[in-house]
């Protein structure tokens, strides 16, 4: 097989993101004793399980599940052993939780025709020597019964495991479930309190990058803790024991010291989330239920994404099947994720958004369970961090060529996502062309004007690298077209990825910083390009880290009247505010109704004459990104004080959450509100020049207990 047959097999299947993440950062991926291994999503792709045989009663729960994993971990390694392997190491692990979440999952299909249920799919830990074979020449015997849905990051194992015990039912649960996937969770906080002593929290895990056994036999992500833990640490703080001396000891011992200490800060944005979703707020909300799960803090300070999508899909499997423990798949089950990136297909085959969709209805299938999960819409609509290009004039001919500013300073990667759209007699179609045409021709300069890249874009499923001063300053990846099932097909892509401004690590890549100036062209003139720049939300109390690179051109800016000045973008230039929407608040529009549980929402402020205008970041949808936001709630009511009050890390304490992601939550409330007494909130219709960044309608959101009353 040549080189180039080897990238092609490689780009396949691994994120742009991994490759160049990897890249640069490898002189810490190969730390010497370390053993690596990438998180992967597989799915059989004919029933490969015999399911009968690995669900063998045991008395001892706990015992089953572990038996489980084993025997899952031990069939799948079958099918990666080739002659020659000599390491002691395991091929395959598992994470306990994932194995209770399909033992759970089998559990409730067993009374179901096989036909009535989707194949298996799960997270598996693959030794980084069988992902590169498999990206390389592939394994048949692999192959032939697994397919491979996205590769993560590679991690480094050590440390212990913690054993699992489950606690099952609520006899009292009635009403929905209410959950929520976040950062920094205060889940002490009496907002989320029954009494005293008891927590509304069914289960809370507080994930944490990977931490096997020492014989690397089975995978830890943090720990979870059960409803009587908390009622544990609740009677501590009853006794008099700090709320923070708890968070700072458990986060110290389970994320380890060196990661960030979200729930060491007097605002953290899950409890913020938490609060305005289900906190005590003297509505029928506050007797619900709750799941939560608290991210890695590693995986919300990479705004890019690259950590992010593992540790989401596999939260919310687990919530799913802690879900059917307490009853059985009865209520509705609702799931707010405030957090979210910018750049993406943005028609429902993002990975992540797919991933959601699938296992929602794949617990339909088994259950009947209803589950939503809201999403905000984004808040990048001033961000100038995406652009659309479509000129007659020859490559780089243009006197004012649109401007890619990586800023000085920036220790992190930044990336460029480009796609293409057929236009006839002048209108862009609404979808992307699924590969990208061999009459495209692209061209990147230096601020200094030397040119890195110039000419068609590198064969599907490769790479070219952009070299400066002899140094591989960044890689153009050509992305092919990536179907996940019938009318699920994420289209071709290009990535340009750059090396940060800014030397993290001593001796590590770097780019100028600067204005690249960038064209690219369909020689035949039918095609529209749209680039749009990754950004993720830092959360609060983050270093931002990144000083988030964007687009600038001469002619694309105007006066803005609210903000005074020359920051409005012009409908002439090539910098736009449409489709600035997250790339994850697109699911609806996956085929057969398998996302319309998954949507999102946009924020609105009062104006001056007390009518409903989009608040100024949220973003806009485009007729290529999902068109609008399902709808909108009132978040800004006057610009002293921004956003919604809500409580902050330690009970008793309050902050203001602003942006959509204090939207969500609302959205989780009113949800919550309708199926528990049908009342349907009242909403304001809009006007239609608003539609694309609010929705239909607008909700005010309005409490029984204001803030300021006692709530506990």
């Amino acid at each position: 097989m040549s080189d180039q047959e080897k990238n092609k097999n490689s780009a396949a299947l691994l994120s742009p993101y991994i490759d160049w993440a990897m890249q640069v950062a490898s002189d810490r991926m190969t730390t010497a004793g370390e053993n690596l291994y990438h998180p992967v999503f597989i799915r059989e792709k004919h029933e490969f399980f015999e399911r009968s045989d690995l669900l063998k009663v045991d008395s001892d729960q706990a015992r089953a599940h572990d038996g489980l994993r084993q025997k899952l971990a031990s069939r799948i390694s079958q099918l990666l052993v080739e002659e020659g392997d000599s390491t002691s190491d395991p091929v395959i692990v598992l994470d306990l939780h994932e194995a209770v979440a399909i033992h759970v999952e089998w559990s409730a299909q067993a009374s179901k025709a096989p036909e009535q249920f989707r194949p298996t799919a799960m997270y598996v830990y693959m030794a980084s020597s069988k992902v590169e074979r498999l990206l390389k020449t592939g394994i048949k015997s692999f192959s032939k019964h697994f397919e491979i849905l996205d590769i993560g990051l590679a991690v480094p194992m050590s440390g212990e495991v913690h054993a699992i015990d489950l606690e099952h039912g609520f006899a009292d649960n009635s009403g929905p479930i209410m959950a929520i996937i976040d950062d920094g969770i205060g889940f002490l906080n009496k907002s989320f309190t029954e009494h005293q002593e008891k927590s509304r929290f069914a289960s809370f895990w507080m994930q944490a990058i990977e931490k096997p056994s020492k014989s690397i036999s089975s995978v830890h992500l943090g720990r979870v803790f059960e409803n009587e833990d908390l009622g544990a640490f609740l009677r501590q703080v009853a006794a008099g024991e700090r709320e923070d001396d708890i968070y700072r000891l458990l986060m110290e011992d389970i994320v380890g010291t060196e990661a960030h200490q979200s729930l060491s800060y007097a605002s953290s944005h899950g409890t913020m989330v938490a609060d305005l979703a289900f906190g005590k707020r003297g509505d029928p909300v506050d007797t619900l239920k709750l799941l939560g799960v608290q991210l890695p803090p590693e995986t919300v300070e990479d705004t890019s994404g690259v950590r992010f999508a593992p540790y989401l899909v596999m939260a919310a499997r687990w919530i799913l099947a802690r879900a059917h423990l307490i009853d059985g798949g009865k209520e509705p089950l609702i799931i707010t994720v405030s957090m979210g990136f910018l750049a993406g297909p943005k028609n429902g085959s993002h990975f992540v958004e797919y991933a959601l969709a699938e296992t929602v209805e794949r617990w339909r299938k088994a259950t009947g369970r209803r589950t939503h999960i809201i999403f905000p819409y984004g808040n990048r609509y001033e961000s100038q961090q995406v652009a659309t290009l479509c000129h007659g004039e020859p490559l780089g001919a243009l006197p004012n060529l649109l401007e890619w500013v990586l800023q000085p300073d920036d220790p992190t990667t930044s990336y460029l996502e480009i796609r293409s759209r057929p236009v006839h007699r002048g209108v862009a179609s609404r979808t992307f062309d699924s590969e990208l045409l061999s009459t495209t021709l692209m061209v990147l300069k230096m601020p200094n004007g030397e040119i890195v890249y110039e000419g068609a874009p590198p064969e599907q499923g490769t790479h070219a690298d952009l070299k400066y001063d002899e140094c591989v300053i960044g890689r153009l990846y050509h992305v092919p077209p990536r179907a996940f099932e019938k009318g699920v097909t994420q289209p071709a892509m290009l990535v340009c990825a750059m090396a940060p401004t800014a030397d993290r690590i001593e001796g590590g890549v770097m780019a100028p910083s600067g204005a690249y100036k960038l064209d690219i062209i369909d020689v035949s003139g039918s095609r529209e390009f749209v680039l749009q720049i990754q950004r993720g939300d830092t959360a609060p109390g983050y270093i931002k880290g990144g000083r988030q690179s964007y687009f600038d051109n001469f002619n694309s800016h105007q006066w803005d009247q609210r903000n005074r000045d020359f920051s409005g973008l012009s409908d002439d230039g090539a910098i736009t505010h449409k489709g600035t929407n997250s790339a994850l608040s697109t699911a609806h529009l996956l085929p057969g109704g398998l996302g319309d549980s998954i949507f999102s929402v946009g924020a609105a402020m009062l104006g001056e004459k007390h009518e409903y205008l989009p608040a100024g970041y949220s973003s806009e949808g485009a007729d290529w990104s999902g068109e609008q936001p399902k709808r909108s709630h009132l978040i800004e009511r006057q610009d002293v004080h921004a956003g919604k009050l809500a409580c902050g890390t330690l009970s008793g304490s309050m902050s203001r959450l602003s942006g959509t992601s204090a939207a969500a939550p609302l959205e989780a409330r009113n949800l919550a509100l309708t199926e528990i007494n049908g009342e349907q909130p009242d909403v304001s219709n809009i006007p239609e020049d608003d539609v694309s960044r609010l929705g239909d309608v607008v909700i005010d959101t309005r409490y029984p207990l204001e803030p300021g009353e006692d709530r506990f």
